[in-house]
């Protein structure tokens, strides 16, 4: 806001777009209506319009900030984990090895999660909203877990790689932020 704009009356933190006609109130895009050519604010046009009760103005956008920018950074190193070998030798070795049952039910179920995930991310980028938000903090939880599972579900004999554990992380960390995430207002 510039210091020669003023602040709407009803919501302090967004520039008035006009004063009502009528009462002289400041009014944001949000609260200001045109009746009959006239700007107005909201509870005047109700008053014209000969309206009972009010109408709840339209909630704030949810716009992606910083926090889900890195939680989708994470998601794409956790997939991105799941095409190089989970095991240093044994049954996971190979490029997309994470994707088949050979290891386990869990992993591919694991890669499966952490897909949804990064797609629930992607989806939340585009302007989700808090649904995207929630889908995406507990798909990526669900991966964490399903990681877990399959790193406790190895053979013993199993010497894994990085990748899982790097996959937990991410998957972890974006779990936490899209939490942290439902919490903002």
């Amino acid at each position: 806001m510039t210091v020669d704009q003023v602040a709407c009356t009803v919501h302090p933190d967004q520039p008035a777009e006009g004063r009502c006609e009528r009462c002289g109130r400041a009014a944001c895009l949000a609260c200001a209506v045109p009746v009959r050519g006239e700007l107005v604010c909201r509870e005047d046009a109700l008053e014209e319009m000969g309206a009972l009760e009010e109408v709840a103005p339209p909630p704030p956008p949810f716009p992606p900030g910083t926090r889900d920018r890195v939680a989708a950074g994470l998601l794409v190193l956790a997939v991105a984990t799941t095409l190089v070998p989970w095991h240093r030798f044994g049954i996971l070795t190979s490029i997309l090895s994470a994707w088949t049952p050979e290891g386990g039910w869990w992993t591919p179920v694991a890669c499966v999660a952490l897909l949804a995930a990064g797609a629930a991310a992607v989806w939340r980028l585009r302007g989700g909203g808090r649904r995207a938000v929630r889908a995406s903090a507990l798909l990526a939880g669900a991966g964490a877990l399903t990681t877990v599972a399959a790193v406790l579900a190895a053979p013993p004999f199993v010497s894994h790689s990085p990748a899982p554990f790097v996959a937990l992380a991410g998957s972890g960390g974006a779990a936490l932020l899209g939490a942290l995430g439902l919490r903002r207002p």
